[in-house]
């Protein structure tokens, strides 16, 4: 089994998730596995399950900015070739979107020499880093510095948002992996079919050991338990889940929604609430950590996430708290975009309605709440979905094979 380094931005966040289940399950394989985070979570983002991740993982922004400095000149005096190499493909990456790319890039090239001369004397055998932009150009640099293969895992708002050096990341990875065909075919439209045989789709995975019982639900209760989870941010779509709860209170269903998460669109969702005068049905819970999640899903009757591809771009790929209501055997809501027709065959493992539409929404809503059997029959169907294909024991067996064929 190969030594791994994965490198990501934020671990173990409450965002990433999937992120540490997939270095779990690759050490429960026996990879042995060591992390690099270039930021520190606060204590308050960091489930139960994930502490001991926290006091192992290293973090590039607790290191003196000064002993990245000299490990680039030591490295550069060490290795001279390598970092001409290194320099090089700064001076030619594409794409880059200004100034501040270049600014960038040369940093994460100087993070890269600082783990090159830690880990000199006992160097990994596979780099693998998640997010194409700042993780992915460390494990870049790395890789030419330690002279050591590399792979990553692109997510979907990076793609389009900040593709820093994209192009040459394709070029000089191993390998890397998509979590949705979405993801691909646009990749591979945009850079080139010549990519085609190192992209390999992976899906993002539940943990299909995390629930031991199903939830018992009692159908047809007098009000319909809606829940979300998500960062509050444009693209997760709250601002188009209120106004539709609006339609459903004036149509007269009875409702109660939670929705779980914190972010900068919090103002704008209270103001949305308040002019809907939604205070009775609508709670905006805040973050929790991952284990209240579940008590949330086992108490919800439908789970609902209307993404959007936000104004500036930003958009979600296939997002992960789908996945583990729909292993709940949730009912499950949400739009007909990006990656999520993969996960969600619309009338069989969920219902899918066009993005930013308000009365649509409302509509699928109401098709829910008045059938507790075809509630019934997607949670199963969604739940069989996401054992079959988005199994977080699958995937990271099969990011496993690919790391150890390289």
């Amino acid at each position: 089994m190969k030594k791994i380094v994965y490198i990501t931005a934020t671990l173990p966040a409450l965002t990433v998730t999937f992120i540490y289940n997939e270095i779990f399950r690759l050490r429960e394989d026996g990879a042995s596995v060591e992390t690099v985070s270039m930021n520190t979570p606060d204590d308050g983002q960091i489930s139960l399950a994930a502490r001991g991740l926290r006091e192992s993982t290293l973090y590039l922004d607790k290191v003196p900015a000064w002993r990245k400095w000299f490990s680039a000149l030591f490295h550069g005096l060490r290795h001279p070739l390598r970092m001409a190499h290194c320099k090089w493909l700064w001076l030619t990456a594409s794409p880059m979107q200004g100034p501040r790319d270049y600014l960038r890039l040369m940093y994460h090239l100087v993070e890269a020499a600082y783990l090159a001369r830690r880990m000199r004397h006992k160097p990994p055998e596979h780099i693998h880093s998640h997010f194409i932009n700042g993780p992915t150009s460390i494990a870049m640099f790395l890789g030419l510095l330690l002279d050591v293969p590399y792979s990553f895992t692109m997510h979907a708002s990076m793609i389009w948002r900040d593709p820093i050096a994209f192009r040459h990341k394709l070029r000089t990875s191993a390998f890397c992996v998509s979590i949705s065909e979405y993801n691909r075919r646009y990749v591979l439209e945009t850079y080139g079919q010549r990519f085609a045989d190192k992209i390999h789709v992976v899906h993002c995975g539940i943990d299909p050991r995390a629930v031991t019982g199903l939830p018992s639900r009692k159908a047809g209760g007098e009000k319909f338990r809606i829940l979300a989870v998500g960062q509050l941010n444009r693209r997760k779509g709250f601002h188009v889940l209120i106004p539709a709860l609006a339609t459903l209170k004036r149509s007269g269903q009875k409702f109660v929604c939670t929705i779980i998460g914190e972010g900068a669109e919090r103002p704008i969702l209270e103001k949305l609430i308040n002019e809907h005068d939604l205070g009775e049905q609508v709670t905006l819970a805040g973050a929790v950590l991952h284990e209240q999640v579940q008590a949330h899903l086992e108490a919800a009757d439908a789970f609902v996430l209307p993404c959007v591809i936000s104004e500036d771009g930003w958009r979600d790929g296939i997002p992960v708290a789908l996945m583990e209501a729909m292993h709940r055997e949730l009912p499950v809501i949400s739009t007909e975009i990006l990656g999520l027709p993969e996960l969600i065959e619309n009338g069989v493992s969920g219902l899918l309605v066009p993005a930013g539409e308000v009365e649509a929404l409302a509509k699928a809503i109401v098709t829910l709440a008045s059938d507790p059997e075809y509630c019934h029959r997607l949670g199963q169907n969604g739940r069989a979905k996401v054992l079959e294909e988005f199994n977080n024991d699958k995937s990271a067996a099969r990011l496993h094979a690919l790391i150890e064929a390289v």
